[in-house]
């Protein structure tokens, strides 16, 4: 159970008063006010759209020159973010036959990419990742 009492002078003050059948003190019926005028100013915004995930057209494949023979060019991106197991399976199976896997993998480390690269699942490149941390760790641990 909460013990707090609200402090006069609050919107949680105010609230403490009309539910106790109390008149309202001055200073919370001031804050009552501000809170309103408040709200009216800036009312409840949703939150904006997420940004639309990048599809393999807007990559710059000046920068990522391996993208440009990936098996994966030509199948549509979404299969590689979907919850379906089934596209999941689908999207692993493209991954298997790709001459650049080992780059892909690479960049999904170190990118910290979503989805389904180098032919794993985000599950699986998070225990890669970490793994990854520990060996580092672990090495530098030997060097000393």
């Amino acid at each position: 159970m909460n013990n707090r009492i609200a402090k006069c002078g609050t919107t949680s003050g105010y609230d403490r008063h009309r539910r106790l059948g109390e008149t309202t003190c001055e200073a919370c019926r001031e804050a009552q006010r501000l809170d309103r005028q408040r709200r009216a100013r800036n009312p409840f915004k949703p939150p904006p759209e997420p940004p639309p995930r990048k599809r393999e057209a807007e990559f710059d494949f000046a920068q990522l020159p391996w993208m440009s023979q990936a098996a994966c060019r030509d199948v549509e991106p979404e299969m590689f973010f979907a919850e379906d197991p089934r596209a999941q399976k689908q999207a692993i199976g493209v991954c298997k036959a790709c001459p650049v896997l080992a780059e892909c993998l690479d960049y999904a480390i170190t990118s910290n990419s979503e989805g389904i690269w180098g032919g794993l699942l985000p599950s699986q490149l998070d225990q890669v990742k970490r793994r990854r941390r520990e060996w580092h760790y672990k090495s530098q641990l030997r060097a000393i």
